[in-house]
């Protein structure tokens, strides 16, 4: 990605947005590997190259991740520049500033969880998430897993993005992978843009830092008690196909 700013929100120049970029990826023959800046012109956001915030590093890497690139790099140089900082002192090798902290935090959620990423499929956009409209919730399947798996990751890398996930089951699950813990549905009701289409779902409450990221477990419940796993989970409820994204 030779312009990083095409990256998380917007085209640049002939380039697509990031999004879209690996998007195509991920539907291409074989693995990828994703390779980021960490350097760049701190002043001018229109650069060739601008530097990313720590925020931006977190979403390049959560978004890599969502589109299952199977290896994450840096780019940057071994000699200084005065006005390039990357994510490490090219002489001392000690950290310069947040980067390689954001950095970090997002290797670890994402290396722990490499192993079932690597066997996911993509599964699409998963069209019924509220809140920021940079707030993307993204389906992964895995093979032999009655299980669901979505990534969310908050395109914003300037604000915190709350929202909601729904179309849920209230009987099923819901477990945040990075964090190991378990996220409460809740019956709500969900109101689309049209004021008169409503519906009652399960809904859960998601809230994300700044170029954040989390994977998300969702099992529901068996059909009945004691009932095959063999046979698949039940299904969330069907909402009209016509149906916009809430807000």
């Amino acid at each position: 990605i030779k312009k990083y700013l095409s990256g998380i929100t917007r085209p640049y120049g002939s380039a697509p947005a990031l999004t879209e970029t690996l998007r195509g990826l991920s539907r291409g023959k074989g693995p990828y590997y994703f390779i980021m800046p960490s350097f760049g012109d701190p002043e001018n956001v229109n650069a060739y190259f601008s530097s990313p915030l720590p925020s931006q590093i977190r979403c390049m890497m959560h978004l890599a991740a969502a589109f299952q690139a199977r290896g994450l790099f840096f780019w940057t140089y071994q000699t200084p520049f005065p006005k390039h900082d990357a994510l490490v002192d090219p002489v001392t090798l000690l950290p310069l500033d947040g980067k390689w902290a954001a950095a970090g935090e997002a290797a670890a959620s994402i290396l722990k969880n490499a192993g079932l990423l690597a066997e996911c499929t993509w599964g699409g956009r998963y069209a019924f998430v509220a809140g920021s409209p940079l707030l993307e919730a993204f389906r992964l399947n895995r093979k032999d897993d009655p299980a669901q798996y979505f990534y969310l990751v908050n395109k914003d890398t300037d604000q915190s993005a709350n929202g909601r996930l729904y179309n849920l089951d209230v009987t099923a699950s819901l477990r945040d992978l990075f964090a190991d813990k378990e996220v409460p549905i809740t019956e709500d009701t969900v109101v689309s843009k049209r004021s008169d289409l409503k519906w009652v779902s399960g809904a859960a409450s998601v809230k994300l830092k700044p170029g954040d990221g989390v994977l998300l477990k969702y099992a529901p419940a068996a059909v009945e008690e004691g009932t095959d796993t063999a046979d698949g989970p039940r299904p969330p409820p069907v909402v009209p196909t016509q149906t916009p994204r809430g807000r």
